[in-house]
């Protein structure tokens, strides 16, 4: 019973020991006369210069490894990435909202000087009338009546653009 066991435990191992090397493979490595390295599971044809052989198991514990780190290091890079691409994101719409509440700022900034400049003008509209009541001479007279004509214009440009400022 005892040497039934033991023939049954060999062929196990043997077994086993056959099946473990089935995925097994070589390498080679060789350089050819023009200098560029090959790297293949064939031996070369020719006489080369042999840079080493090795033999490896596919899916290898180290290659298994590697493969986990790789993977590891692929999914970190993608979710440092995707965290990237948010924080752009944020920033974008925070200049975006920054942007559009300094336009606002700046319309009202526009609108508030171009009505100060309005008040100003309508004021002082009539310190031409005073001053050419009080003129001397017909050229004192005509400089300040064209004086009153230009600030009549201006008066009348800072008015259109107030309503255009106040129609955008």
């Amino acid at each position: 019973m005892n040497i039934r066991i033991f023939h049954f435990f060999a062929l196990f191992l043997a077994l086993v020991a056959v099946t473990a090397n089935i995925p097994a493979a070589e390498v080679y490595m060789w350089v050819d006369e023009q200098g560029i390295r090959h790297i293949t599971d064939r031996p070369p044809d020719k006489a080369v210069k042999m840079i080493g052989q090795e033999r490896y198991r596919k899916d290898s514990p180290e290659e298994i490894r590697l493969y986990q780190i790789q993977q590891e290091r692929l999914r970190l890079m993608n979710e440092r990435e995707a965290e990237l691409g948010r924080q752009r994101q944020q920033y974008r719409e925070a200049a975006e909202k920054w942007r559009d509440e300094n336009k606002k700022e700046q319309r009202e900034s526009e609108l508030r000087r171009a009505k100060e400049a309005l008040d100003f003008e309508e004021k002082y509209q009539n310190r031409y009338d005073d001053r050419r009541r009080n003129a001397k001479s017909q050229w004192e007279i005509n400089m300040y009546d064209d004086l009153k004509k230009d600030q009549d214009k201006e008066v009348e440009a800072k008015r259109r653009k107030l309503r255009e400022l106040e129609n955008k």
